[in-house]
Order: structure tokens, then sequence, then C-alpha cells
């Protein structure tokens, strides 16, 4: 009964290390396998994805940098013709303007957060920041308005 266990163990032994060709297993030097060639194609895509979406966040934030200052350029100019009025509402245009340069402030500091936004924030930054600029140019269209109104040309 032993001899015949150890003979049920040696023959399964056998058929395992026959069943086991090495030989493809092992790729020859210097050519890459299946596997390898497909981690190769992944790393390059991820890369490209990578670079694409940095490419698409320098975008948006050189063109939201563009519309802070633009909106800059008009709280100057807004600015300068509440100085050469003399309009009893120049008291009231100057705490306007001080309130729009809160935004625009306000505003420089969510572009801060999208400049080192994390990818899994990115999306609601940029969201966060569309509103935000979308609030502000309302706000300098109303002042305009209303500068235009109380302060004669």
């Amino acid at each position: 009964m032993r001899s015949t266990n150890r003979y049920i163990a040696l023959l399964g032994i056998a058929v395992l290390a026959a069943g086991c060709d090495t030989s493809e297993a092992k790729p020859s030097a210097g050519v890459p396998t299946a596997t390898q060639q497909q981690l190769q194609k992944v790393g390059k895509e991820t890369k490209e994805a990578v670079q694409a979406t940095n490419a698409v966040r320098a975008a948006f934030i050189k063109d939201m940098q563009d519309e802070l200052a633009a909106a800059n350029r008009t709280l100057q100019e807004l600015s300068d013709k509440v100085e050469r009025s003399s309009s009893a509402a120049k008291a009231d245009a100057k705490a306007k303007l001080v309130a729009l340069r809160d935004k625009v402030a306000a505003l420089n500091g969510e572009l801060d957060k999208a400049r080192n936004a994390r990818d899994a924030v990115w999306s609601q930054v940029q969201a966060d920041f569309k509103k935000s600029n979308d609030e502000l140019k309302a706000s300098v269209a109303q002042a305009r308005t209303w500068l235009s109104e109380k302060i004669a040309p």
C-alpha cells in the first residue's frame, strides 16, 4: 500500500512536470512579451492623456486670467469715471467698486485653487470658478448701468 501511494505521488509529479513546458514562457532575449507590449501601450496612452488634460487645464487657467485682467481694466475705467464726477452718488459708487474689487480678489483665490486642484476635484473647482466669474460679470454690468444712470458722463 505504501509503495502504491509513493508510485501514485511520483506519477503525479511526473505528469505535472511534463505539463509545464517552460520553453514558451521565456521570451527571446530583447523581444518583449505581449503583456509587456500591452503595458508599454497603456503607459504611452496614459502619458498622452495626462498631457492632454494638462493642456486643457492650462488653457482654462489662461482664459480665466484674461477674464480677470479684463474685469480689472473695466473696474479701473469705472473708478476713473467715478473720480471725474462731482455727483452726490460718488460715495455710493466707490462702495460698489470696492465690493466688485472684493469679488475679483475672491475670484483670484479661486483661480489659485484651480491651479493647484487635484484631478479628483478639478471639475468642481472649474465649475465653481465659472459660476463666480459669471456672477462677477453680472455685477460689473449692473455697476456699469447704475453708474451711467447716477453719474453724468
